[in-house]
């Protein structure tokens, strides 16, 4: 991990800077702007010398996926997984969706999982400046971890995201469930993500909050009781579907849902 974050470090410090003044100005940035786009799509394509607006644009919305094991189809197959299941859906789209699944099981913001990926190694990989939406979601695999390490971690991964695609939108999606109210690892980790992604000016979705799953028997979660069932997966691809769609910009139109 200190290997490296070692290469972002100059970029990392002056784009933070810059991030947090900006957010200072304008918490909700990014959020903001993309629900401006998405209420006034006719304002998104500026009119040509003619008069005549601008056609949309037919090249594929690329979505990337940095995540853990919630994302890879652990306990079901990628195929399963949500971003499977939006990848095959919204394809052949007008214009087309790509999805490119970054996640690896056990990854978190400082956990090293499968190859010793870390959210940071996930965007380093796959995210470039065509990407159009970036999700990163999870991860419980940070639990123990020191707050404000967790914090500096998530603060400079959402920076290194900024720096590698300047113009994608950015969501950043908490931990999956807290059962008991007494383990308070897991609402550490969604804090740390929740003020992070406010600082950096972007989307937060808070499954806790919101009660994606609502108990330890629910039938959204495997024989494992941590990861989503078939039924699971298709609840996450239902809810990060409507996501998607949300955020993308209004020059590429998405099908109905």
């Amino acid at each position: 991990m200190k290997s490296r974050l070692k290469g972002w470090a100059g970029a990392v410090a002056c784009a933070s800077a810059a991030l947090c003044t900006l957010a200072a100005c304008s918490p909700g940035v990014e959020s903001v702007a993309q629900n401006q786009r998405t209420a006034a799509p006719a304002q998104a394509a500026a009119p040509t010398p003619s008069g005549t607006a601008q056609p949309a644009t037919s090249r594929p919305l690329r979505v990337v996926v940095i995540g853990d094991s919630l994302s890879t189809g652990y306990g079901t197959s990628p195929a399963q997984a949500w971003p499977g299941l939006l990848g095959e859906d919204l394809q052949s789209g007008q214009p087309p969706i790509q999805v490119i699944t970054a996640a690896a099981n056990g990854a978190g913001y400082l956990a090293a999982g499968d190859g010793g990926e870390t959210f940071m190694s996930e965007i380093e990989g796959s995210v470039d400046e065509s990407a159009d939406i970036v999700i990163l979601f999870g991860s419980d695999n940070d639990f123990g971890a020191d707050p404000a390490d967790l914090r500096t971690a998530i603060s400079d991964t959402l920076v290194a995201s900024k720096i590698l695609a300047p113009h994608a939108a950015r969501i950043v999606v908490g931990p999956l469930a807290a059962f008991d109210p007494d383990e308070d690892d897991l609402q550490v980790i969604r804090d740390q993500e929740q003020g992070a992604a406010l600082d950096a000016g972007v989307m937060f979705v808070d499954p806790i909050l919101e009660q994606w799953v609502s108990s330890p028997d629910s039938p959204l979660l495997g024989p494992d009781g941590e990861h989503p069932s078939i039924e699971g997966q298709q609840f996450l691809y239902d809810k990060l579907k409507s996501i998607v769609v949300w955020a993308a910009p209004a020059q590429q139109p998405l099908p109905s849902t």
